[in-house]
Protein backbone atom coordinates (compact mmCIF):
# COMPACT_ATOMS: atom_id res chain seq x y z
CA UNK A 1 0.00 0.00 0.00
CA UNK A 2 2.90 2.35 0.71
CA UNK A 3 4.24 1.83 -2.81
CA UNK A 4 0.92 2.53 -4.53
CA UNK A 5 0.29 5.59 -2.38
CA UNK A 6 3.65 7.08 -3.39
CA UNK A 7 3.09 6.20 -7.05
CA UNK A 8 -0.33 7.88 -7.08
CA UNK A 9 0.95 11.06 -5.42
CA UNK A 10 3.98 11.20 -7.74
CA UNK A 11 1.70 10.80 -10.76
CA UNK A 12 -0.50 13.70 -9.66
CA UNK A 13 2.53 15.88 -8.93
CA UNK A 14 4.09 15.03 -12.30
CA UNK A 15 0.85 15.87 -14.10
CA UNK A 16 0.64 19.20 -12.29
CA UNK A 17 4.17 20.19 -13.30
CA UNK A 18 3.87 18.87 -16.86
CA UNK A 19 0.81 21.05 -17.58
CA UNK A 20 2.35 24.24 -16.23
CA UNK A 21 2.13 26.00 -19.57
CA UNK A 22 -0.95 24.56 -21.23
CA UNK A 23 -3.91 26.67 -20.05
CA UNK A 24 -5.12 30.24 -19.86
CA UNK A 25 -3.96 32.47 -16.99
CA UNK A 26 -5.92 32.29 -13.75
CA UNK A 27 -3.77 34.35 -11.44
CA UNK A 28 -0.64 36.52 -11.62
CA UNK A 29 2.96 35.41 -11.24
CA UNK A 30 4.17 36.48 -7.81
CA UNK A 31 0.69 36.48 -6.25
CA UNK A 32 0.00 34.93 -2.83
CA UNK A 33 -3.17 33.07 -1.74
CA UNK A 34 -3.48 32.47 2.01
CA UNK A 35 -6.33 31.52 4.35
CA UNK A 36 -7.93 29.22 6.93
CA UNK A 37 -9.69 25.92 6.29
CA UNK A 38 -11.61 23.14 8.03
CA UNK A 39 -13.19 19.80 7.16
CA UNK A 40 -13.52 16.08 7.75
CA UNK A 41 -10.83 13.40 8.04
CA UNK A 42 -12.08 9.96 6.95
CA UNK A 43 -9.82 7.04 8.00
CA UNK A 44 -9.35 4.11 5.62
CA UNK A 45 -8.04 0.55 5.79
CA UNK A 46 -6.54 -0.55 9.12
CA UNK A 47 -6.71 3.04 10.37
CA UNK A 48 -10.45 2.98 9.70
CA UNK A 49 -10.77 -0.09 11.93
CA UNK A 50 -9.32 1.87 14.87
CA UNK A 51 -10.62 5.41 14.30
CA UNK A 52 -13.89 7.16 13.51
CA UNK A 53 -14.41 10.04 11.10
CA UNK A 54 -12.84 13.17 12.60
CA UNK A 55 -12.62 16.92 12.19
CA UNK A 56 -9.68 19.07 11.23
CA UNK A 57 -8.76 22.75 10.94
CA UNK A 58 -5.73 24.73 9.84
CA UNK A 59 -4.49 26.85 6.99
CA UNK A 60 -3.18 26.81 3.44
CA UNK A 61 -0.88 29.08 1.47
CA UNK A 62 0.10 29.29 -2.21
CA UNK A 63 2.64 31.29 -4.20
CA UNK A 64 2.07 31.61 -7.96
CA UNK A 65 5.15 30.59 -9.95
CA UNK A 66 3.21 31.16 -13.18
CA UNK A 67 -0.39 32.29 -13.80
CA UNK A 68 -1.50 28.64 -13.50
CA UNK A 69 1.13 26.88 -11.36
CA UNK A 70 1.58 27.40 -7.63
CA UNK A 71 3.70 25.95 -4.85
CA UNK A 72 2.61 26.14 -1.26
CA UNK A 73 2.13 24.54 2.13
CA UNK A 74 -0.64 22.96 4.19
CA UNK A 75 -0.97 22.95 7.97
CA UNK A 76 -3.86 20.85 9.33
CA UNK A 77 -4.64 19.52 12.82
CA UNK A 78 -7.06 16.58 12.79
CA UNK A 79 -8.82 14.86 15.70
CA UNK A 80 -10.41 11.43 15.19
CA UNK A 81 -12.36 9.49 17.80
CA UNK A 82 -11.08 6.02 18.73
CA UNK A 83 -13.18 2.88 18.34
CA UNK A 84 -13.34 0.73 21.48
CA UNK A 85 -14.99 -2.67 21.93
CA UNK A 86 -18.13 -2.42 24.09
CA UNK A 87 -16.97 -5.14 26.49
CA UNK A 88 -13.80 -3.23 27.38
CA UNK A 89 -15.41 -1.11 30.11
CA UNK A 90 -12.16 -0.61 32.01
CA UNK A 91 -10.26 0.67 28.99
CA UNK A 92 -10.48 4.17 27.55
CA UNK A 93 -8.73 5.25 24.38
CA UNK A 94 -7.78 8.85 23.66
CA UNK A 95 -8.77 10.49 20.40
CA UNK A 96 -6.21 10.18 17.63
CA UNK A 97 -4.47 13.48 16.92
CA UNK A 98 -2.96 13.89 13.46
CA UNK A 99 -0.89 16.94 12.51
CA UNK A 100 -0.13 17.47 8.81
CA UNK A 101 2.71 19.78 7.73
CA UNK A 102 3.27 19.33 3.99
CA UNK A 103 4.29 21.18 0.86
CA UNK A 104 2.49 20.94 -2.48
CA UNK A 105 2.40 21.88 -6.15
CA UNK A 106 -0.97 22.98 -7.54
CA UNK A 107 -2.19 23.51 -11.09
CA UNK A 108 -5.22 25.67 -11.91
CA UNK A 109 -7.41 25.15 -15.00
CA UNK A 110 -9.99 27.30 -16.74
CA UNK A 111 -10.48 30.66 -18.39
CA UNK A 112 -9.06 33.91 -17.04
CA UNK A 113 -11.66 35.69 -14.91
CA UNK A 114 -13.91 32.65 -14.53
CA UNK A 115 -16.09 32.44 -11.41
CA UNK A 116 -15.07 28.79 -10.85
CA UNK A 117 -11.50 27.49 -11.06
CA UNK A 118 -10.78 23.73 -10.80
CA UNK A 119 -7.32 22.46 -9.87
CA UNK A 120 -5.19 19.37 -9.21
CA UNK A 121 -2.42 19.09 -6.64
CA UNK A 122 0.17 16.73 -5.23
CA UNK A 123 2.14 17.10 -2.02
CA UNK A 124 4.54 15.56 0.46
CA UNK A 125 5.82 16.23 3.95
CA UNK A 126 5.46 15.11 7.53
CA UNK A 127 2.58 13.80 9.62
CA UNK A 128 2.69 13.59 13.42
CA UNK A 129 0.33 11.05 15.01
CA UNK A 130 -0.53 10.81 18.72
CA UNK A 131 -2.69 8.37 20.67
CA UNK A 132 -3.10 6.97 24.14
CA UNK A 133 -4.76 4.24 26.21
CA UNK A 134 -5.87 4.27 29.87
CA UNK A 135 -6.59 1.11 31.87
CA UNK A 136 -8.32 1.20 35.27
CA UNK A 137 -8.85 -2.28 36.76
CA UNK A 138 -8.95 -2.53 40.56
CA UNK A 139 -5.63 -1.27 41.87
CA UNK A 140 -4.20 -1.03 38.37
CA UNK A 141 -4.24 2.46 36.89
CA UNK A 142 -2.13 2.64 33.75
CA UNK A 143 -1.78 5.38 31.14
CA UNK A 144 0.16 4.76 27.95
CA UNK A 145 0.65 7.27 25.14
CA UNK A 146 2.64 7.25 21.93
CA UNK A 147 3.66 9.77 19.27
CA UNK A 148 5.48 9.39 15.97
CA UNK A 149 6.34 11.63 13.04
CA UNK A 150 6.43 10.00 9.61
CA UNK A 151 6.85 11.02 5.99
CA UNK A 152 3.72 10.99 3.83
CA UNK A 153 2.33 11.95 0.45
CA UNK A 154 -1.03 13.27 -0.69
CA UNK A 155 -2.88 14.20 -3.85
CA UNK A 156 -6.31 15.38 -4.91
CA UNK A 157 -8.47 17.99 -6.57
CA UNK A 158 -10.49 21.04 -5.69
CA UNK A 159 -12.49 24.00 -6.89
CA UNK A 160 -12.20 27.73 -6.18
CA UNK A 161 -15.21 30.07 -6.34
CA UNK A 162 -14.78 33.82 -6.73
CA UNK A 163 -16.19 35.63 -3.66
CA UNK A 164 -14.75 39.09 -4.26
CA UNK A 165 -11.91 40.94 -5.95
CA UNK A 166 -9.36 39.54 -3.50
CA UNK A 167 -11.19 36.62 -1.94
CA UNK A 168 -12.06 33.06 -2.99
CA UNK A 169 -13.95 30.20 -1.36
CA UNK A 170 -12.60 26.71 -2.02
CA UNK A 171 -13.60 23.07 -1.60
CA UNK A 172 -11.05 20.28 -1.78
CA UNK A 173 -10.65 16.52 -1.42
CA UNK A 174 -7.39 14.63 -0.95
CA UNK A 175 -6.03 11.12 -0.35
CA UNK A 176 -3.22 10.85 2.24
CA UNK A 177 -0.74 7.98 2.55
CA UNK A 178 1.50 8.13 5.64
CA UNK A 179 4.50 5.77 5.75
CA UNK A 180 3.93 4.34 9.23
CA UNK A 181 5.63 1.12 10.33
CA UNK A 182 3.89 -1.95 8.93
CA UNK A 183 0.85 -0.94 6.89
CA UNK A 184 0.59 2.67 5.78
CA UNK A 185 -1.87 4.96 7.56
CA UNK A 186 -4.36 6.21 4.99
CA UNK A 187 -7.21 8.69 5.13
CA UNK A 188 -9.26 11.03 2.97
CA UNK A 189 -9.69 14.70 3.79
CA UNK A 190 -12.63 16.74 2.52
CA UNK A 191 -13.07 20.37 3.46
CA UNK A 192 -13.59 24.02 2.62
CA UNK A 193 -11.44 27.09 3.03
CA UNK A 194 -11.30 30.84 2.49
CA UNK A 195 -8.42 32.34 0.51
CA UNK A 196 -7.26 35.95 0.39
CA UNK A 197 -5.03 37.13 -2.45
CA UNK A 198 -2.31 39.75 -2.12
CA UNK A 199 0.96 40.72 -3.74
CA UNK A 200 1.11 41.03 -7.55
CA UNK A 201 -2.25 41.98 -9.09
CA UNK A 202 -3.69 41.84 -12.60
Amino acid sequence: MKKWGMVAAAAVLGLVVAMSGTANAQFVKGQFLVGPGAGAAIPMGDFGDAADIGFGFGGVGDYMLTPNLAVGADFMYNMLGAKVEEDLEDVSVDDFKLLQITGHAKYFFGQDGAKMTPYLFGGAGFYNMKGGVSVDIGDIDLDVSASSTEFGVNGGAGMLFKAGEKMKVGVQGAFHNVMTEGDATQYISAGAFLLFTFGAQQ
